[in-house]
């Protein structure tokens, strides 16, 4: 049930910062200087390529695309030498275009999740973020930016979409 689970986090939190874990991102930690680069290019919106099937791409900007899952697909693909990036992309990969508000509302969701948070002057209605912080499931810190607490990221999920825009 749900408070077995957060007690389970919690306590898996409490053991790993024990440890000499640092809590870096909602579901993952790691010893000083050990960060998963690979992860935070996604949290920090690093341009990235996917090669292989069901593998995504993404250009630091507002594309992302996804090669089929189906491997038999991807390979034919592949045969008729087609690539995420060619005239005859379309039967390859998958495109998505994000607007304005894909990418604030993604930005918003990113940064929650690490412990580095989001600054406050990046949200577009920062007062909505005050009864989060009032009742200490947000902390703002000394430069202005707000943290999800060990009890806010139990409904963090909650409190990203109250943030969204719409």
């Amino acid at each position: 049930d749900e408070d077995t689970e957060n007690a389970m986090y919690d306590l898996l939190v409490s053991q790993l910062k024990e440890a000499g874990f640092e809590h870096y991102e909602v579901s993952n930690f790691a010893l000083s200087g050990y960060r998963s680069k690979h992860n935070s290019s996604y949290w920090n919106r690093t341009p990235y390529i996917g090669l292989g099937a069901g593998a995504h791409s993404y250009d630091g900007a507002r594309t992302r695309s996804w090669n089929p899952d189906n491997l038999e697909e991807y390979i034919r693909a592949q045969e008729m030498e087609e690539t995420p990036y060619s005239e005859s992309a379309s039967t390859m990969a998958t495109y998505e275009t994000l607007t304005d508000t894909d990418l604030y509302n993604e930005r918003i969701m990113l940064k929650l999740r690490t412990a580095e948070g989001i600054a406050i002057n990046e949200l577009h209605n920062p007062t909505l973020a005050t009864p989060y912080i009032e009742r200490g499931l947000l902390k703002q810190t000394p430069d202005k930016r707000l943290v999800a607490t060990l009890q806010g990221i139990h409904i963090l999920n909650r409190i990203i979409e109250d943030l969204f825009s719409s």
